[in-house]
């Protein structure tokens, strides 16, 4: 036993499987607690099954009815081919083979807990669901009675396309999550249950819902065809409202103040004039929404966000409370006193070309802009920004332009500028768009571990490669010596098209994963280290 063993088990609780595996690696006493930890995530029966821990794994996928199953798996998924392919008795996660449509009589074992049927699928299931199923989900084709078909057992209840049965006394009370896509357009009135928290309609569903809703939903989507008045329709439960992308109906007193989600779709161009509920913290925009914001938009809202189409100004009508705001892609006006100093994450959208200078909180800490943006940056890019993204456009001096916070740093298609002086230490993520062929003699920094050059670059990398880099990328262009220039501990190696200098002794045994063209010499791909773990090539043009 290791020390603070139990201490580590605990631990393990709030790591994913890969994690807790390179958790163990750091020490031969850590090797121990490999047989120790349990493996939660759903991995194949043939990956494992030579493993000293095999019996740690607590979700499986088998292939065959006779594959031996870990001692502590909880979940044991099996996908059924054909009715010769009968799942074995202890399954408890069941889907079938895409074009399985054969009969399910006394086929779905009493221990399945989650059924999913394949997407062509048609045939009756009364009687044939068994009572252990809590998770049940229809393909494309399903479109039978589900009336008394619908074990009280079931939880969560999903259709799909052809889906377009009444629902009249058919849906168990049991069922707390509903859902219909695709052709469902029938009515739904004292249809819906009251257990229902979660209500989804997205496809043709396009009736009324007044006095439809039970208030004990939470989580409502009126999705696709959707275009009904709401007012007075959507009850005082419902924190997460979603429209979908025809929906276009005034708001006015219609949305209730419980909601504090609220996403509009690509249609809805309404005015919004004091219509919106007072606690609502995310608000989403669409496509076409252009109307004015002034004094508009709560103090509530956190994480605001528009839709392409919108291009009206903004000065002093966005409330202090905004931490994340996004901008859509004609939107273009002038931003003086219009970021509030809140906001933390900001990106512009395509179009948006506008001086920034003085403009920007510095509160920022994730900044990107868009396609167009082409102006000066210099003292101008708030002093706290970590995340920086340029454009496409891009295209200026950076000298002194960028502040000594960022640590992941992006620049666009055009960028081709000196770059001398101008990566401050702190950055550990550069990438270079397709234009840049600048020299780098001494201008990456040494913090930077990921290091990307685009399509033009080909300059020498001799001592200019930082000695941490693990993943290292280069474009079409770049074809110079590489011995002695690969950092020792990349692990992630690519070249270009254009590639095609010698690599024997210049790789070294850190990298696992190389990348290059298929036109390679083959003497040259004679020279790949056995050590690599994975080649990769690419078929580029």
């Amino acid at each position: 036993m290791i020390a603070n063993e139990h201490a580590w088990l605990e631990i393990s609780k709030f790591l994913n499987d890969k994690e807790k595996i390179y958790l163990t690696m750091t020490s031969a006493t850590m090797d121990i607690l490999k047989c120790k930890f349990k493996y939660c995530k759903e991995i194949h029966i043939k990956k494992i099954f030579q493993l000293p821990y095999f019996n740690n794994f607590e979700s499986v996928r088998i292939s065959k009815s006779n594959d031996h199953c870990p001692k502590n798996a909880k979940y044991i998924h099996f996908t059924a081919e054909s009715i010769k392919n009968k799942p074995p008795p202890f399954v408890t996660h069941l889907d079938f083979d895409w074009l399985f449509n054969g009969s399910i009589k006394n086929f779905i074992p009493p221990t399945v807990t989650h059924l999913t049927l394949s997407e062509c699928f048609n045939r009756s299931i009364k009687n044939n669901i068994p009572s252990s199923v809590t998770y049940l989900k229809f393909g494309t084709c399903f479109n039978r009675s589900i009336k008394n078909n619908i074990p009280s057992s079931v939880t969560h209840l999903s259709f799909s396309y052809c889906f377009k049965q009444s629902i009249k006394n058919a849906i168990p009370l049991s069922v707390t999550y509903l859902a219909f896509r695709g052709q469902f357009n029938r009515s739904i009135k004292n249809n819906i249950p009251s257990s229902v928290t979660h209500l989804i309609f997205d496809g043709q569903f396009n009736r009324s819902v007044k006095n439809n809703i039970p208030p004990s939903v939470t989580h409502l989507i009126l999705g696709g065809a959707f275009d009904k008045t709401i007012k007075g329709n959507i009850p005082h439960s419902v924190t997460y409202l979603t429209f979908g992308d025809r929906f276009n109906q005034t708001i006015k007193d219609s949305i209730p103040q419980s909601v504090t989600h609220l996403t509009f779709g690509f249609h809805f161009n309404q005015p919004i004039d004091n219509d919106l509920p007072k606690y609502v913290t995310h608000l989403t925009f669409g496509y076409d929404f252009n109307q004015s914001i002034n004094n508009n938009i709560p103090n509530s809202v956190t994480h605001l966000t528009f839709g392409d189409d919108f291009n009206l100004p903004i000065n002093r009508k966005i409330p202090d409370s905004v931490l994340q705001l996004t901008f859509g892609r004609n939107f273009n006006q002038i931003i003086d006193y219009g970021v509030p100093s809140s906001v933390t994450q900001l990106t512009f959208g395509r179009n948006f070309n506008q001086s920034i200078k003085n403009n920007l909180p510095r509160s920022v800490t994730h900044l990107k802009f868009g396609y167009k943006f082409n102006r000066s940056v210099m003292h101008n890019i708030p002093r706290f920004v970590t995340h920086l993204t340029f454009g496409h456009d891009f295209n200026q001096p950076i000298n002194n332009s960028i502040p000594p916070t960022v640590t992941h740093l992006t620049f666009g298609h055009d960028f081709n500028q000196s770059i001398n002086n101008s990566i401050p230490p702190t950055v550990t993520h550069l990438t270079f768009g397709h234009d840049f062929n600048q020299p780098i003699e001494n201008n990456i920094p040494m913090s930077v571990i990921r290091l990307k050059f685009g399509h033009n670059f080909n300059k020498s990398i001799k001592n200019n490669i930082p000695r941490f880099v693990t993943h290292l990328k280069f474009g079409h262009d770049f074809n110079k010596p590489i011995r002695n220039n690969i950092p020792p501990f990349v692990t992630h190696l690519s070249f270009g098209h254009d590639f095609n200098q010698h690599l024997k002794d210049s790789i070294p045994l850190s990298v696992t994963h190389l990348s290059y063209n298929e036109n390679l010499d083959a003497s040259i791909k004679a020279e790949i280290p056995k050590s690599i773990c994975v080649c990769i090539y690419s078929r580029i043009p």
